[in-house]
């Protein structure tokens, strides 16, 4: 008793009262008085000392034994594990090993460093292995909703299995020991449904514009041009019933290595890319007439999910063959053109994934290029695609993307972490030898900014031989609603998929999106200029040519006569953003179904030296690079070359006008785009 008294006393000394409580418990006075002389009083006093000399003694007690078990820490070697941890936060970003809990499963049978010199054959297997034991239910399970945040465990460690596995098998990494996927096949009831749970293991079927229909990807040099194309009508593109339960059965890729694997193997040449369905057949036409006019040799593949009717691609073999189409085409070069169905690829409960934007995902997957050009329908391309190849972006990595409008949206910082998290670490390389994301990339203006408007999906370029891996996992970030909705669509998946591999020297081209058409000049006060446009655009940082543009090439793409008359007393109410006015709604309408003009381009100061209300506003001059109007179903953006009166550099932007050669070029092909459309 008198040691629980002590220990009361030692929680908490000061607390006279609880230790005359309890001995007065124990021993109750046989004549109370309330005088502090009464001899029960004087016992507990002495006892309280005594209550407070052992409190000392063990507290010293406890700090003896807690330096010793700190001396004992100094003398302990760490772990590898601890090791590689240190070493990572020093060298490369560390995520927490929460994150790969396996390696601490694998550490309980090696130590890591005896782990990382195995074989990587063994090393994979025993991974796999361990896996299985720890969770024989576990599978990528992809479709997951938006209560799995960013910061939930099960997707960054679904993806860390992911990499892990393409690491091990997409190539000739385990050619040592060519058992370790077969063993880890039958382990898992087939392993390749388990990481890629979407996959029917079918192959698509690729159709050539003769009729002819391969299965799986072609080796597209060995089909004919010379084909009498008058004898193809719309029935050259129907199926035939009877082959179809052939066609689905022989679809079925053999077990000996991963189905992306495999496809990886079939692999060829270099082509032009494009997600299609009926419902944009007649914009898809308009670029097949363009990319003629544009004298394109590169073949083309229309990829769809079975919705392009054969009708349709009648209509698109017509313009891309020139039969029936505008005798304009006729002196342009004939397309080599694939129709290529990818219905069959997917599970059946995975049919009614990748919705809307996240078709391009499967264009992305299933076409048969080693590199690919993928255009969105409604793009207009002023130079020829094969001419991206010569980008110095994509000659340096063999990647060219295109960043968007700068707009001030950014990203949680929750978001952020998850791709540090989960991409390929220190450790990952320790045991692994996966490449690590550098830390140069952490560094760069994305994970600054927290852009949530980084990246402009309309052209992609990718040696997809080369960033295999990153291919086949963008399709998994399709599924988990937290990644779908930390982009506008599939815009960010391209290169967050490619992040995510460890396959970080993807190359963006340095400039923004830009406005391009006629400047307006300010000339009271600060001088300045702005465009206003409808359309993204993309000149090329190399040479300051027009690449492209988005969302067709009239004034306003969405015009109508009722939206020109709202429009129309919009205008009378806000500044003009087009310089000229219209004296009635015929007169904006005419306008708004006309090509942009070509004059100058301006790419606004960024968001982040946006001046903003601290600074007093006279009128004069914009505190905002980029603001969007309302007009035209506010698709109109207007760009201004200055903000403020431009006393910093970081308050200017890029103006730069076409020259006249340009602008005859760039007109030709705005008439030619708006005649096939």
């Amino acid at each position: 008793m008198k040691i629980k008294q002590a220990f009361f006393l030692w929680l908490d000394p000061n607390d006279v009262s609880v230790a005359l409580y309890e001995v007065s418990a124990i021993h109750p006075p046989s004549e109370p008085s309330p005088t502090y002389g009464h001899p029960m009083t004087k016992h507990s006093t002495v006892l309280l000392h005594a209550a407070k000399k052992l409190r000392f003694v063990l507290l010293a007690t406890a700090t003896l034994i807690w330096l010793l078990c700190l001396r004992s820490g100094e003398n302990r070697q760490p772990t590898v594990a601890e090791t590689i941890h240190n070493q990572a936060s020093v060298d490369f970003f560390s995520p927490e090993l929460a994150y790969r809990p396996i390696y601490k499963v694998i550490e309980d049978s090696y130590s890591v460093e005896d782990f990382a010199k195995k074989p990587l054959a063994e090393k994979c297997y025993f991974y796999f292995e361990r896996l299985h034991a720890y969770n024989p239910n576990w599978w990528t399970s992809p479709k997951l909703g938006t209560e799995y945040t960013h910061e939930n465990l099960q997707k960054s460690e679904d993806l860390v299995h992911m990499n892990i596995y393409n690491h091990c098998f997409m190539g000739n990494a385990t050619g040592s020991d060519p058992t370790a996927y077969e063993k880890l096949h039958v382990l898992f009831n087939n392993i390749d449904t388990r990481v890629y749970p979407y996959l029917s293991g079918k192959l698509p079927l690729f159709q050539h514009w003769t009729g002819s229909i391969h299965v799986g990807p072609p080796l597209l040099e060995a089909y004919p041009q010379n084909v009498a194309e008058s004898v193809i009508d719309e029935s050259t593109f129907a199926y035939d019933p009877s082959q179809l339960k052939t066609w689905k059965s022989s679809s079925i890729y053999p077990k000996d290595k991963p189905f992306w694997n495999h496809y990886k193997d079939k692999l060829n040449n270099v082509g032009i890319v494009l997600s299609v369905n009926d419902a944009l057949v007649e914009e898809t036409m308009a670029l097949l007439s363009l990319l003629r006019t544009l004298n394109n040799e590169l073949p083309i593949e229309f990829l769809h999910r079975g919705d392009l009717s054969s009708l349709n691609k009648y209509r698109l073999f017509q313009v891309a063959r020139a039969i029936k189409a505008p005798t304009t085409l006729s002196t342009f070069p004939k397309q080599d053109i694939w129709f290529v169905d990818v219905s069959f690829c997917l599970s059946d409960n995975y049919q009614n994934e990748f919705p809307k934007f996240f078709n391009k995902m499967l264009a992305y997957g299933f076409n048969s290029f080693k590199t690919m050009i993928m255009l969105d329908t409604d793009v207009v391309l002023f130079q020829t695609p094969a001419s991206l190849l010569d980008t110095s972006q994509f000659k340096q990595s063999g990647t060219l993307f295109f960043k968007d409008r700068n707009v001030d949206m950014h990203m949680s910082a929750a978001y952020i972490d998850f791709l540090k998290n989960t991409s390929p670490n220190y450790i990952d390389s320790f045991i692994f030898g996966l490449i690590p994301v550098r830390e140069e990339t952490w560094e760069g203006e994305y994970f600054k900014e927290r852009y949530f408007h980084y990246m402009e999906s309309g052209v992609v370029v990718v040696n997809r031989d080369k960033y295999w891996n990153a291919v086949i996992l963008s399709l998994h970030l399709s599924f988990i609603q937290s990644t779908m909705i930390g982009s506008w669509g599939d815009k960010e998946h391209f290169w967050v998929s490619m992040l995510l591999s460890g396959l970080d020297d993807y190359k963006f081209d340095d400039y923004w999106t830009a406005s391009v058409g006629s400047p307006i000049r300010n000339e009271d006060g600060v001088k300045y200029h702005k465009i206003c446009s409808a359309h993204p655009s993309h000149v090329l940082s190399d040479n300051n040519e027009l690449s492209w543009i988005n969302s067709g090439i009239i004034n306003c793409p969405k015009v109508s006569h009722q939206l020109a008359s709202k429009d129309f007393d919009l205008l009378k109410e806000i500044s003009n953003p087009h310089g000229r006015s219209f004296a009635n709604v015929q007169e904006l309408e005419k306008f708004y179904t006309t090509p942009i003009a070509f004059d100058a381009f301006i790419i606004p100061p960024l968001a982040k030296n946006n001046i903003g209300n601290s600074n007093p506003e006279d009128g004069k001059y914009s505190n905002l690079g980029l603001q969007q109007l309302s007009t035209c179903k506010g698709y109109t953006w207007c760009s201004y070359d200055t903000i403020g009166k431009g006393q910093t550099p970081e308050w200017k932007g890029i103006y730069k006008h076409f020259t006249g050669k340009q602008i005859q070029w760039y007109n030709y092909i705005a008439e030619s785009y708006v005649k096939a459309s």
